[in-house]
Order: C-alpha cells, then structure tokens, then sequence
C-alpha cells in the first residue's frame, strides 16, 4: 500500500506504516497507537478514515468500536466475487 500512494502522488513523509499486524484486531490497535502517537490526540477525539473493501466494512467497524475508536467513516471498494 505504501508504494502504491507515492506512486500516486501521496509524499512518502505523509505515510505513517504499520507493519507488525497479523490480523484486523491487531491493525486497529497497532494504529491506534501510532495515531494517538502522531496526533498527540485520543483516537475517540479523531476522525478516521478506514480504506477496505465493501465485505469487510461492518465487521471493521465493529473491531475498531471495541478498541476505542468512535469517529469512523468508510472508502470501500467493491469486493469481487471469487
């Protein structure tokens, strides 16, 4: 993901990677952490965007209201079927 955002224009010093996830649960709170870390903010204080596809939304949602995160929008993409 971070290759392709500078390969459309997103300055690489804007890209904040979180690498040590090794599920949905884990990304959300590894996040967080980075986030609140940044912002020097609550991630209940924050508006996040969160980039997934249409059949991971909800349960995104979900994951992410469990571990603290109250303002949360959605850019999905549509899944595909397999």
């Amino acid at each position: 993901m971070k290759n392709y955002l500078i390969k459309h224009g997103v300055s690489e010093n804007k890209i904040i990677l979180e690498d040590k996830s090794t599920s949905t649960f884990e990304n959300f709170i590894y996040s967080k952490k980075k986030i609140e870390q940044h912002s020097s903010s609550k991630i209940s204080d924050l508006n996040i965007k969160v980039v997934t596809t249409d059949f991971h939304a909800f349960r995104s949602l979900l994951i992410a209201k469990k571990v603290g995160y109250k303002n949360i929008t959605f850019y999905c993409s549509k899944s595909l079927p397999q």
